[in-house]
C-alpha cells in the first residue's frame, strides 16, 4: 500500500519531512520497517545539498522495483532502484516542460502504466509511462474545467477502475468533480459537481 509521505521499499519504510511552503529544504528518512528503535532513522536525501528550493515532498509509490517520490519546485520525480541513491527523472523534467506545474500530487499503477498528476493554477494534469521514460498527456486542463480544477488530487484503483478525485477553487467552480476511467485513457465524470453543494472542494 501507500500514503502521501510514507512506503516501504525494500524492507525500509520511507518518511518524507517537508515544510510546507515554509521554505525549509525537504529530507527523505528511512529506518528498518521491523525496528523500534527511533536511532535507526538514516537521512538518505537532503534537499539543502541538492536544491534549497524544494521544500515539500509531495507523494511516494513503489512501481517496478523503483522507488519513486513528487516535490514542489517546478514539480519533480525523483527515483531509486536501491533506496539511497536517488536522481531526478529526467523525462518528466520540471513538470513535463510546463512551468505552470507546481507539483507532483499523486501516482497510482494501472493496466501497467504509472500516472502521475498534477497542480497546476490553469488546471491540473494527468500523465501517464508504461517505461519511465515516454510519457503521455491524458489532459492538459482537468478534463475541459481549467482553473477550476488546480489540483488533480488523488489517484485511487478498485474494482477495476481508475478513479481520480480533485481539489476546486470555489471562485471559478460549483465543487469538487470526481472522474473514473475502465481503460485508463477515456474518463468521466462520477458525480455532480461537489455533490450538489459548492462547499464541497476537495
Amino acid at each position: 500500500g501507500d500514503t502521501p509521505h510514507m512506503v516501504v521499499f525494500q524492507g525500509y519504510l520511507y518518511a518524507g519531512a517537508i515544510s510546507h511552503g515554509s521554505g525549509i529544504p525537504s529530507q527523505v528518512w528511512r529506518i528498518p520497517y521491523v525496528s523500534s528503535n527511533a536511532s535507526e532513522w538514516e537521512l538518505v536525501v537532503d534537499f539543502a545539498d541538492i536544491n534549497p528550493i524544494i521544500d515539500t515532498v509531495t507523494y511516494f509509490y513503489v512501481w517496478n522495483d523503483t522507488l519513486y517520490f513528487g516535490t514542489n519546485a517546478g514539480a519533480q520525480l525523483w527515483e531509486s532502484t536501491d533506496g539511497v541513491n536517488f536522481t531526478q527523472n529526467e523525462y518528466v523534467g520540471n513538470g513535463f516542460g510546463d512551468s505552470s506545474n507546481q507539483v507532483l500530487s499523486s501516482f497510482v499503477e494501472f493496466n501497467d502504466y504509472f500516472y502521475v498528476t498534477t497542480t497546476n493554477m490553469k488546471g491540473g494534469q494527468l500523465w501517464r509511462t508504461n517505461d519511465g521514460e515516454e510519457w503521455e498527456q491524458l489532459t492538459d486542463d482537468a478534463f475541459g474545467k481549467g482553473r477550476a480544477v488546480s489540483e488533480l488530487r488523488s489517484l485511487r484503483t478498485s474494482f477495476g477502475l481508475l478513479w481520480l478525485t480533485s481539489y476546486t477553487d470555489t471562485t471559478y467552480s460549483e465543487g469538487t468533480a470526481i472522474w473514473r476511467s475502465s481503460d485508463g485513457v477515456n474518463f468521466v465524470q462520477s458525480n455532480v459537481d461537489g455533490f450538489g453543494d459548492i462547499n464541497n472542494n476537495g
